[in-house]
């Protein structure tokens, strides 16, 4: 929700569209991975629901929900919104840390899924999008506290994420999603270096 002023008249306008996508993924704590504008709570840029590029971002908290804690070095986002009464509410988001920088409206990552590899690390997969086309599928890979442990590339197979499915590791350091393409149900295994493929780069992803 935003406000707008006009004169001595303040108007606040109501939306109710999805600005994010959050994935979570279990490790020794709780990696929360998500989608978002950068930097996030703008509340002048919730007009509309494209309002900035989306950029892949994470907070490390502990497990539980009564450990608040956030376990994640990063900078504090403050903002705040406007609810369905018209009454301001502060926010502020600790120890966000930014994997992707686009910057144009015409590059967008979404539909992120991540899973826990059984080398430990953490396999991202996320398309990149204008604002209505599909532009790509990429990879990337962090380890448990979220650094960089390979970074975001295009995919050299166009694999697309299902909305709502999950993927699932294996026991040979890749993962494994199912998705439907041209009437057909297509099975994917994106592979990281010692798995079924020797260098990830050459086949980061099969299909059959």
């Amino acid at each position: 929700t935003h406000a707008h002023t006009s004169g001595a008249h303040k108007q606040i306008y109501i939306h109710t569209h999805t600005y994010t996508s959050v994935h979570q993924v279990d490790s020794d704590a709780l990696l929360v991975l998500f989608s978002g504008e950068r930097p996030p709570l703008d509340n002048s840029k919730a007009v509309k629901s494209h309002n900035a590029s989306r950029n892949v971002g994470f907070v490390k908290v502990a497990r539980g929900m009564g450990d608040t804690r956030v376990l994640s070095k990063g900078k504090v986002e403050k903002g705040g919104f406007y609810a369905f009464n018209g009454k301001w509410h502060e926010q502020e988001n600790k120890g966000v840390n930014w994997l992707t920088n686009f910057e144009s409206m015409d590059e967008n990552a979404i539909r992120v899924k991540a899973a826990r590899l059984s080398s430990g690390q953490i396999l991202i997969l996320f398309e990149t999008w204008t604002g209505t086309t599909y532009v790509s599928s990429n990879v990337m890979a962090i380890d448990k506290d979220g650094n960089v442990t390979r970074p975001p590339r295009t995919s050299g197979f166009p694999f697309r994420m299902p909305l709502t499915d999950e993927i699932v590791s294996t026991s040979s350091n890749s993962a494994v999603f199912y998705s439907g393409e041209l009437g057909q149900l297509v099975r994917y295994e994106v592979c990281l270096g010692s798995a079924k493929t020797a260098d990830p780069s050459s086949a980061p992803a099969s299909a059959s």
